[in-house]
């Protein structure tokens, strides 16, 4: 008896493309949505471009793991071109792969901000809204770590060398949410 099943159609090299693909395609259509005079193009720009960035996140966590491409220079220039998508290009390449496969290692999420330690040095009003922000689900704790992160160089002695990496990554960006705007 011959057997009718068949491999998939797509291939996973496909399948990768089509979702970097996407990324952009989203995001590219998503900017220009929301750039649109009509509210109802606007509303599916911020859409668009949120559905983008977290496909930019998670296909960053992939070219971590090195499982887009075989050679390991493309891994790392797609992940880096998905974390300026989504905000996390502040930190180097190499130490978002060393902090995500050691977490891997480790089995463990080892981070430098200990949310309850950092709560209870905050003041008592601040606290209370960072309280309250965190329970309507908006981030507040992972806002301040990334700009924690953003101004390392300049807080942290060891990491000065990152400080014009970092000042040129912010005024480009600066002026990309500017024209935006």
């Amino acid at each position: 008896m011959i057997c009718s099943c068949r491999r998939s159609i797509i291939s996973h090299s496909s399948k990768n493309t089509a979702a970097i693909a996407y990324t952009f395609t989203s995001y590219i259509l998503g900017i220009l949505s929301i750039a649109s005079p009509y509210w109802q193009l606007n509303v599916l720009g911020v859409i668009a471009i949120a559905h983008s960035l977290v496909t930019a996140t998670n296909l960053a966590h992939e070219f971590i793991h090195g499982n887009i491409f075989k050679e390991p220079a493309a891994n790392a220039w797609w992940g880096q071109l998905m974390t300026h998508l989504n905000g996390a290009c502040y930190a180097p390449w190499e130490n978002l792969s060393d902090y995500h496969l050691n977490h891997h290692l480790d089995r463990a999420d080892v981070v430098r901000l200990d949310a309850i330690d950092y709560m209870k040095q905050l003041h008592p009003g601040l606290r209370s809204i960072y309280v309250a922000l965190e329970w309507l689900y908006f981030p507040i704790l992972e806002m301040d770590l990334r700009w924690q992160i953003i101004l390392d160089p300049w807080l942290d002695v060891d990491k000065r060398s990152r400080s014009s990496r970092n000042l040129l990554l912010m005024l480009y960006r600066t002026l990309a949410f500017g024209i935006l705007a």
